[in-house]
């Protein structure tokens, strides 16, 4: 708790930048202790299966592997104790499973047995869902121009979206693909530690900048901290 406290509280002595908390996996118990004591704006939860091999460096052997499921009886209580609590969901997107699962736990039709409670209002809109691509696992989506398109053809309705990518062969271009379609990016050390090829960034900073250059190459705005509070959702 002490290192979440200080990172976000250094985030919100620089203005008004979005406070998302990440961890996707870590216990609901954890998120609502962390969503009570820290007040972040956004959090993220997989409405797929979490299933990672995870390494973003081919070359090694994997650093860990997670596998979790999550069944749509949890991502309703999710839901419920986000809106509870006055966070947004940033809803992981591994594969178009997850599209399934959001329109499920959007329709508010759910059966407890041979019981059907009906909860309307889960998932308010506009939806905020980062697509994942190139991730080691059995959730693994292409990292490729094609995988890109086959995901935004299937979003769920009123989905605004950024993407994900570990795939350090193709990453740049991946993004700068993603960025040209008109969705928004997600860079840092954990996704790509490579500035350039065989080059490690000297900080995440510096692969924003990199990723800023190209938005700014194809015609996209950077959006200002109140901008993106409106792409995402959040009330100004």
């Amino acid at each position: 708790m002490e290192g979440w406290a200080e990172i976000t509280e250094r985030i919100r002595e620089t203005g008004r930048a979005v406070v998302q908390f990440g961890l996707a996996s870590i216990r609901l118990e954890q998120k609502i202790e962390l969503w009570q004591k820290l007040r972040p704006d956004m959090s993220s939860i997989n409405f797929d299966s979490h299933d990672e091999y995870f390494q973003p460096v081919p070359e090694h052997p994997p650093a860990g592997y997670c596998y979790s499921i999550h069944p749509i009886s949890e991502l309703r209580e999710y839901a419920r104790l986000a809106n509870e609590n006055d966070v947004k969901l940033e809803i992981e997107c591994f594969s178009t499973g997850a599209f399934w699962a959001i329109e499920k736990v959007r329709a508010g039709e759910f059966w407890v047995g041979d019981q059907r409670e009906d909860e309307l209002g889960l998932l308010p809109d506009p939806l905020w869902g980062t697509l994942f691509f190139g991730w080691p696992g059995q959730s693994w989506t292409p990292p490729s121009a094609k995988g890109i398109q086959f995901m935004v053809d299937h979003l769920p309705a009123n989905m605004n979206w950024s993407m994900s990518c570990m795939a350090p062969a193709v990453y740049w271009s991946v993004i700068a693909h993603g960025i040209a379609i008109g969705g928004h990016v997600r860079v840092g050390m954990e996704d790509c530690p490579y500035i350039e090829k065989g080059v490690y960034a000297k900080s995440n900073a510096e692969l924003v900048e990199r990723a800023a250059r190209i938005a700014n190459e194809v015609g996209r705005e950077i959006a200002s901290p109140e901008e993106a509070r409106q792409i995402t959702g959040l009330s100004a």
